[in-house]
């Protein structure tokens, strides 16, 4: 069986069960060496909407149909026989062989099960800092309206409690100390973030509103103002 280039086409819901979480999926598909079938899915979706099965192991499992999954239907011109494949996003997957249209199901045997891979694509990510040797953001925090991110922003040096306002370059905030765990955003819009303090942590609030009128956080009241 000679290779074929990839062919990919747009798939659409049925009318009677329409999504508004998924904003599209295409398939494609492909003939690679020695006659091995490769198909590829793409979905772009609310992935919070979307109810995915957790990862198991890749074996064949039926009834895949009852969650999320991805089916192919392989059939020969003039024939009524074909073959319909089921892969989760669990990797688990499913072969079966029809002699018609949903007629004489039978399990597929096969000599090497398919390699099942599910991998983000990444697509919708907007990138909203950017330091490169400077430092690394991690943990971010929402903040309760949903204008604000609050970060940790690791330097070569020290740590920095980094704040994005929705638009340019996120504010940067040395704090009193070299260590800025985990910053949280608190209902009044104040942020509650730990902090190593003369060798004791301690977690303390800050104000993006205020300065900062003390170099120290007290032990004895445990908040910063």
């Amino acid at each position: 069986m000679r290779k074929t280039q990839p062919q990919t086409v747009a798939l659409a819901c049925h009318p009677s069960s329409p999504s508004s979480a998924v904003r599209g999926l295409t398939a494609s598909a492909r003939i690679g060496g020695a006659g091995k079938l490769a198909v590829r899915f793409v979905l772009d979706a609310e992935m919070a909407q979307v109810v995915l099965p957790p990862l198991r192991p890749s074996v064949r499992t039926d009834e895949l149909w009852r969650h999320t999954c991805f089916e192919v239907f392989v059939g020969l011109p003039d024939s009524e026989a074909y073959c319909e494949l089921n892969f989760s996003p669990s990797t688990e997957w499913a072969m079966y062989g029809f002699v018609a249209y949903r007629r004489g199901m039978t399990p597929l045997e096969v000599r090497r099960p398919p390699r099942v891979a599910v991998r983000p694509m990444g697509r919708g990510l907007t990138k909203i800092t950017s330091y490169g040797e400077l430092g690394m953001a991690i943990s971010p925090s929402w903040s309760f309206d949903g204008g604000k991110i609050a970060f940790t922003l690791i330097g070569s040096r020290s740590h920095y409690l980094g704040i994005w306002s929705g638009g340019g370059k996120p504010a940067v905030h040395t704090m009193p100390c070299t260590s800025v765990v985990s910053p949280h955003f608190l209902p009044n819009g104040q942020i509650a973030v730990a902090l190593n303090l003369r060798s004791e942590s301690a977690i303390c609030h800050f104000s993006p509103a205020r300065r900062m009128v003390s170099s120290s956080c007290s032990m004895s009241q445990g908040f910063m103002t």
